[in-house]
């Protein structure tokens, strides 16, 4: 799911002449990396829910998505803690797995400390949503990494398949859907408008790149065109919905203000493409 470690991967695999067999080779391996996958989307989902919140907007469904981002979350770094049966982690001991779970220990202390005010009291003080500015961004890299360092273990050095890179980007792109909301609400809510004006531009143009991979392959990031007329009809609709977004992304870049009724048009146009892509995730993983 994270551009470090699927260029990691490319670079490895444009070297081979095909992909190696092992553990990344069959669905329900790459489906464990998947689940694991899935630990920085959930941190950027809370962010995103916990800013609709503070803005009052939805609030009510808001709480009810923010619960299940928060579980999903507990879930998967559980996972990483202690091994599941029901996910088909294992435990995994080495030290650079280990490592990277405590950091994200750490992080998701206080982080979690604001997720439970905000269901508790519907709510986001200005404090609140400042320690969220500060805390999302370091719990989703220290995510990423843990998400990182277990898929290189289980990996065993061998190459995952260009179909599996490519599911990862699929949810890479689910991840940025998030990571464009929260930092969209945070202009909403008007906190550090420069700095998430910024990030805003660099996540929509990175979602603009890898959408048009999907579609029509990419050779720098090792995308084949989409397989099958069924993922090549998703990427479609989903092209459709992002036009109707982007121009909202880009107006909240070039002008540093989202209204109230745009915030909420685009939260609900982002909950369609997060779905989208990870639908079209599993269209990739059932190859």
């Amino acid at each position: 799911m994270h551009f470090r470690f699927l260029a990691l991967f490319a670079v490895a695999a444009a070297a081979m002449p095909a992909p190696a067999s092992g553990q990344f080779s069959t669905q329900e391996t790459s489906q464990t990396v998947r689940h694991i996958d899935t630990l920085p989307s959930q941190a950027e989902r809370m962010s995103s829910e916990l800013m609709l919140i503070a803005l009052g907007i939805d609030t009510d469904a808001r709480l009810m998505q923010l619960r299940d981002a928060r579980n999903g979350f507990v879930a998967v770094l559980n996972g990483l803690r202690y091994g599941d049966t029901m996910m088909e982690v294992p435990l995994l001991d080495e030290p650079e797995v280990t490592d990277a779970v405590s950091r994200v220990d750490a992080l998701w202390l206080p982080f979690e400390d604001i997720v439970f005010r905000g269901m508790d009291n519907r709510m986001l003080s200005e404090e609140d949503v400042r320690a969220l500015s500060e805390l999302t961004p370091g719990l989703t890299e220290a995510a990423e990494r843990a998400s990182d360092a277990f898929g290189s273990v289980f990996a065993g050095g061998n190459i995952p398949s260009i179909l599996v890179l490519t599911t990862l980007q699929c949810e890479a792109q689910a991840l940025l859907v998030q990571r464009m909301l929260k930092e969209y609400l945070m202009i909403a809510y008007e906190h550090n408008v420069e700095m998430h004006s910024q990030m805003l531009e660099r996540s929509y143009q990175r979602f603009d790149q890898v959408l048009a991979g999907l579609a029509g392959g990419e050779t720098e990031l090792r995308i084949l065109p989409a397989p099958t007329p069924e993922i090549a009809q998703r990427l479609t609709t989903v092209e459709q919905q992002w036009q109707l977004v982007r121009p909202f992304l880009a107006m909240a870049r070039e002008n540093g203000r989202v209204s109230p009724d745009q915030a909420l048009r685009v939260a609900q146009a982002g909950d369609l493409l997060y779905r989208d892509m990870i639908a079209i995730a599993e269209l990739y993983a059932a190859l």
